[in-house]
């Protein structure tokens, strides 16, 4: 400080002061945050800016505040399509600039607040309220005249609400340029815009493009459209850090974008792709451009080659690997390409044979899979791998020759993937392609989690590769047998243990059909390793259960999870305090995905049981849930009326345990929640699929 002014050390302590709030402000919801603006000019001035960093999902409304930012000139433009629009008030409440503010943009939300305003200002009829669902057609709307006006009047409010954001904010962090045919489809002027897509795209860190170029309702205006901007967005992106594909299709001029814009990239550490393929040269190029920087790959609705993730081998700070509704690469070509009608006629069979001859494993070939090398060269060399549909045209043939030769030989120098942590929900996958790539992560895992319909494999597949697995959330389903279970089980370095089942049918492994999961916790205890010090136990347990349990397991933990789905009572919890007298060593206990309310009636027996028939109703109805995800919403309306423990059994167990607390964090679903950055995994990528074909998955 010595050698400032006194203003100057004032400003300094002003802006520690803003960083402070700025800091606390985050953690706050957007109504706290509108009370934070009331306070004083100095906590609106720090408050605000978060206000309306993401403002696009408030609908409507925010559509009616942007209107009053545009110029004469674009109120004119849109008033001339048959928009009626308010008029701007000579004295606005607004006294800030809000444009500037914003941080996150997503074109489908900014669609639907848009058409949202068109409706309840009454330009629109309620009668079409309803247009842009599943049936949307782009060129019959074009033979509509009223539906022609619609289009007209949402393509340019789109237009100068997009370039009114662009041009006014001070930096973006989030993109998401998804869009479907259910839409207007990005306007064609704004790519002819370069000095607004350079402000836009240049210190961007998050960019989503979601558009399916292969859907036939998709106008071809539409497609030249989307296509120019994103091509804008390849030249000026290159400090990504967050970059999520979705529904590529196998034209070349698509992926080839999407080839330049991650080569380009310098810094980009999440990559998600969902629903089409992963393109040897894509997976090339991903190898090579985040060699030290790609820190999770994700997939959903992919199909699955194991010899394309090898490339991922070139990824050194890898850490994360997640499949999600991911098939076996035979299958999704067999379903996108085998097939003949009236319109398109496929023929793809000599591809899929030729890729099932060289690259399709069966046991032999799995079994001498060489533990040096992961896929080892193929030396009969039975043909050149052919992609004619999938891979990408050279102009020069002679490169393209010596780029499939590299590939192949560099096979046989090809080492284990680094990542750490790997996902499995709800995959369609093989038992060999799983194995496969458990060999691939082997002896670097440490964090598995698995929502899967063929857990036999995967442990499996952990027992003779991954040796050094000390976290494992595993979802028990009809195929896992107890018996492959604790065989690895009591040789693993195991620390954490979370079991539950895929639905609430599953009630026991296959080998034990007589014996539900909460009797067989009697003989699973005798099975765990010393090193395991936290259980986590997704499915109904009983306290005579729970008891014998901690009796026979011998074993001192540390952390101690049950579900809501126990029905949770006193016994319970007196169980575990006399557990924790005994060991001394339980530090915490979770009753997980549920909010319980501490404070219920004082209980003075010992041995009296807290339950009623409210208690049996909300058991019964909780066991009718499925156990692999609960949303925040439905454990709200589930939340109970009273506690489910005394305080005085509630108190006496606080004494000999640190913590006692609940939680709605869900192991098998937050995880993905986090990598793929979305709200509900059970329902992402599904928005076409029909109901029975996602209760399928």
């Amino acid at each position: 400080m010595i050698g400032k002014t006194r203003s100057s050390r004032y400003s300094d302590i002003y802006e520690f002061t803003d960083n402070i709030l700025s800091n606390i402000f985050k953690e706050l919801s957007d109504p706290e945050l509108r009370s934070c603006t009331l306070v004083s000019k100095a906590w609106c001035n720090v408050a605000l800016p978060l206000l309306w960093e993401d403002p696009l999902s408030w609908g409507a409304p925010i559509i009616e505040i942007y209107l009053n930012f545009l110029s004469s000139d674009q109120r004119k433009s849109i008033s001339r399509v048959g928009v009626y629009l308010p008029n701007v008030p000579k004295n606005p409440k607004h006294i800030y600039y809000y444009p500037e503010y914003i941080k996150k943009f997503s074109y489908t939300e900014l669609h639907e607040a848009a058409y949202s305003w068109l409706l309840e200002s009454r330009n629109i009829s309620r009668a079409y309220q309803d247009l842009f669902d599943k049936s949307f057609n782009q060129e019959e709307a074009d033979h509509n005249p009223n539906l022609k006006i619609i289009i007209k009047m949402m393509t340019s409010l789109m237009h100068h609400l997009i370039k009114l954001l662009f041009l006014s904010s001070k930096g973006f962090e989030m993109i998401d340029l998804s869009t479907s045919y259910r839409s207007v489809g990005i306007p064609p002027l704004l790519a002819k815009i370069p000095e607004m897509l350079k402000m836009a795209f240049t210190d961007l860190k998050h960019l989503k493009v979601h558009t399916n170029y292969a859907d036939s309702k998709i106008t071809t205006e539409r497609l030249d459209s989307a296509n120019k901007l994103f091509t804008k967005a390849v030249e000026y992106c290159n400090n990504l850090e967050y970059l999520d594909a979705k529904d590529y299709s196998n034209e070349k001029n698509e992926m080839r974008q999407l080839f330049r814009l991650v080569a380009v990239q310098k810094n980009l550490k999440h990559f998600t792709a969902r629903n089409f393929e992963l393109w040897p040269n894509l997976m090339v190029t991903l190898g090579e451009a985040t060699e030290n920087t790609l820190v999770s790959f994700n997939l959903s609705g992919v199909p699955i080659d194991i010899h394309l993730l090898e490339h991922l081998s070139h990824c050194k700070a890898l850490k994360s690997l997640a499949l999600v509704r991911c098939m076996e690469y035979r299958n999704y070509h067999y379903n996108n390409y085998n097939y003949n009608n009236n319109n398109n006629n496929y023929s793809y069979n000599n591809n899929y044979n030729n890729h099932n001859n060289n690259y399709n494993y069966n046991n032999s070939d799995y079994n001498n899979i060489d533990n040096n090398s992961l896929i080892s060269n193929n030396n009969n060399n039975k043909g050149k791998r052919k992609r004619d549909e999938m891979e990408l045209e050279d102009n020069n043939n002679n490169n393209n020759n010596n780029n499939k030769s590299s590939t192949r030989s560099s096979r046989s120098t090809i080492s284990l993937i680094t990542a750490k942590e790997l996902y499995f929900y709800k995959n369609k996958l093989e038992s060999n392609t799983l194995k496969s790539i458990l060999k691939l992560v082997g002896k670097n895992l440490k964090s598995l989690t698995v929502v899967n319909n063929n857990t036999e494999a995967i442990i499996q597949g952990i027992n003779r590769f991954c040796p050094n697995l000390k976290y494992l959330a595993l979802t028990i389903y009809s195929d896992t047998k107890f018996s492959t279970f604790t065989d690895w089980l009591t040789i693993s370095k195991l620390e954490t243990l979370i079991l539950g089942t895929l639905s609430s049918n599953i009630h026991n492994f296959s080998d034990k059909p007589q014996i539900d999961l909460g009797e067989i916790l009697k003989d699973l205890g005798n099975h765990f390793p010393i090193s395991l010090k936290c259980v986590d136990f997704d499915f109904e347990i009983t306290p005579q259960q729970l008891e014998v349990f901690l009796q026979r397991s011998n074993q001192v933990f540390v952390e101690l999870g049950l579900h809501q789905a126990s029905g949770l009572d006193d016994k319970h919890l007196r169980i575990i305090r006399s557990h924790a007298r005994l060991t001394k060593k339980l530090k915490e206990v979770t009753f997980d995905r549920v909010y319980w309310i501490i404070g219920g009636d004082d209980d003075d027996g010992e041995e009296e049981e807290v339950n009623n028939d409210d208690d049996d109703k909300n058991k019964n109805k909780n066991k009718k849930k499925d156990s692999d995800a609960m949303d925040l919403d439905d454990i709200n309306e589930e939340k109970p009326d009273r506690s489910y423990f005394s305080n005085k059994v509630l108190a006496d167990a606080e004494k000999c345990i640190q913590t006692v607390t609940s939680t709605s964090i869900d192991p098998f679903i937050d995880p993905l929640k986090k990598l793929f950055r979305v709200h509900d995994i059970k329902v992402m990528d599904t928005e076409d699929m029909i109901k029975s074909e996602i209760e399928d998955w």
